[in-house]
């Protein structure tokens, strides 16, 4: 009986829908729409998203159980900013025909699951970590570990100091902390923030307008307008589940057998409680001391019921 619900269980939980990916608890998939006539081929696409609610009851702090594939479930590379956020920003590579539309999907709720940001969906990035990404010219700026946007370094400028490379693509992200020149325009900020501009590809230089300034996370990409559009799905859920088998006596102890199931996989998982007055018939035998009390108390209720009886029939 037991090998029996151990095949019949995992069946019970299958998605009818096409296959869940891994061991992730929920999926939300998303249609992504092209309607300007745009033959978009290995296009960066931004995805934003409100993680507010998911994040942590649903999604790790980090985000790094948080993935997106294609409506084959194949997992796609992606980039992550702003976890935890109403406006998370999640970057992938799409391909899309003139007027038409692709699903993709959101999976996530996987503790043990680690997705790293893969910088490989942008035409150019640098987070100044290790070893640099671009081939910088720097005048009077280093990087540092005092503060940073992302990861463990940033650059930091004084005055009138700059840092500059060759970049691609017609938009430009890029975080600072302080205040920055871009072409003709200033940037200031006394937290961390990530600006987001048009440009043209060539030599772009940041340069520091005000002391300690803080340079982190440049990258660029190539923007269609208007973008494709998105249409969410309902949020799914493949949910946990646990149930009790069998229960049955071990000398003293008593052994529960529980199927854990979540998703499609389920274990089978045992735990063992001692039994201090021992166990029979799968359950532990109740204290003498408890039973003797009930006892008394049971006698106690009769006498008192029988001499109700016998006042009121005097």
């Amino acid at each position: 009986m037991k090998k029996l619900l151990l095949f019949l269980i995992p069946l019970l939980f299958i998605s009818n829908g096409h296959a869940w990916y891994d061991e992730f608890l929920y999926r939300r998939c998303f249609d992504i729409i092209e309607m300007a006539g745009y033959n978009l081929t290995n296009y960066t696409y931004m995805l934003i998203l409100d993680t507010s609610s998911l994040v942590p009851s649903k999604v790790k702090l980090d985000c790094s159980d948080l993935i997106v594939t294609d409506a084959e479930d194949n997992k796609l590379s992606r980039f992550l900013l702003g976890c935890g956020t109403t406006s998370t920003r999640i970057y992938f590579k799409i391909d899309l025909a003139p007027l038409s539309r692709r699903t993709y999907c959101l999976y996530y709720g996987n503790p043990r699951h680690i997705e790293y940001n893969n910088h490989s969906v942008f035409v150019n990035f640098e987070d100044f970590e290790y070893l640099t990404n671009l081939n910088w010219t720097v005048f009077g700026c280093t990087i540092t570990d005092a503060d940073k946007y992302t990861g463990y370094y940033s650059v930091l400028c004084g005055r009138n100091k700059f840092i500059e490379t060759y970049l691609e693509g017609n938009e430009l992200n890029f975080a600072i902390k302080g205040s920055y020149r871009v072409g003709a325009t200033t940037y200031t900020s006394t937290t961390w923030q990530l600006f987001t501009t048009s440009f043209s590809s060539g030599i772009t230089r940041f340069t520091a307008t005000s002391d300690n300034s803080y340079l982190d996370t440049v990258f660029s990409r190539y923007v269609v307008s208007p973008e494709p559009k998105v249409y969410f799905h309902i949020e799914e859920s493949i949910g946990v589940y646990s149930i009790k088998v069998e229960s049955y006596c071990l000398g003293d102890y008593i052994v529960n057998e529980v199927i854990n199931c979540r998703g499609p996989v389920c274990e089978v998982h045992k735990n063992a409680t001692h039994c201090y007055y021992g166990c029979y018939a799968g359950r532990c035998n109740e204290s003498p001391f408890d039973r003797v009390v009930v006892l008394v108390l049971v006698a106690v209720g009769l006498l008192f019921l029988f001499y109700i009886v016998w006042r009121m029939t005097r």
